[in-house]
């Protein structure tokens, strides 16, 4: 995590990748229907963002996202 969280939007970087390998994660994962992963930039930094503010959001809906992330990442 990169920024302290405000309003259930988490920001998070993948380690060694770069700008538009943040951003391909983010389409791919959306596209896939997933989630509503998007990207923003932080700092200069092109990073991840995913908003958790819904009540009917739950753990597995995030493991699900963060294995998503990690198997587009791989890709």
């Amino acid at each position: 995590m990169l920024f302290r969280s405000q309003l259930g939007i988490v920001t998070f970087a993948l380690d060694g990748r770069d700008d538009a390998e943040h951003r391909a994660v983010a389409a791919a994962v959306t596209a896939d229907g997933v989630a509503a992963l998007t990207s923003t930039v932080l700092s200069g930094r092109t990073v991840l963002r995913l908003c958790t503010i819904s009540p009917r959001t739950t753990v597995d809906d995030l493991r699900m996202t963060m294995d998503a992330v990690a198997a587009y990442a791989a890709s």
